[in-house]
């Protein structure tokens, strides 16, 4: 079905929308780290009110699949108060994480947006008659350095004096940015 205004003079007449889509703008910390974008009602541990068909995303690195990680179009009630966020899927650890929310009203009516707002928890939104709210919920993976050094020795044991040792070192960036 159709949301929203069809013309802006009957855009305050219709019930408002809201839609939630998930970014990335780094690589996920791990390939099968996946997020499920949500609408709440009533409080941010509500129930999800949003069709989750399609609202887990899908995809490796940066990129979220078309088609996933989007709450489609939700059909909401004007004056009530509805909470954006996310949950996990996969392997995904959210506090390794920085996310926010930007939101923009294709129709103009909806003042105080929230642009670039800290999503560690959930976001509220109360929309007016006639909103048509687009969001964007980005993650960003939080630089996490770290390496593993496995070292190894051509010989266990040293059986007479001036005896070599040598050693070799295997080094892994075992972090997610590069070193």
């Amino acid at each position: 079905g159709f949301f929203g205004a069809t013309s802006v003079g009957d855009a305050g007449a219709c019930a408002p929308s809201i839609t939630v889509t998930k970014a990335l703008a780094t690589n996920r910390n791990k390939n099968t780290d996946q997020f499920t974008v949500q609408i709440r009602s009533g409080s941010p541990s509500g129930p999800v009110v949003n069709d989750t068909s399609t609202s887990t995303t899908t995809g490796s690195g940066s990129t979220v699949t078309a088609g996933s990680g989007t709450t489609d179009v939700f059909a909401a009630s004007a004056g009530t108060t509805y909470y954006l966020g996310e949950s996990v899927s996969g392997t995904t650890i959210l506090n390794q994480y920085t996310r926010t929310l930007t939101c923009v009203d294709q129709n103009g009516l909806q003042t105080g947006l929230p642009t670039n707002a800290s999503a560690a928890s959930p976001v509220a939104i109360t929309p007016v008659p006639g909103a048509d709210i687009r969001c964007v919920l980005t993650n960003s993976a939080i630089p996490a350095p770290a390496l593993t050094i496995d070292k190894t020795a051509d010989r266990t044991w040293i059986t007479a004096a001036d005896q070599t040792i040598n050693y070799s070192f295997l080094v892994t960036n075992t972090g997610n940015v590069p070193l």
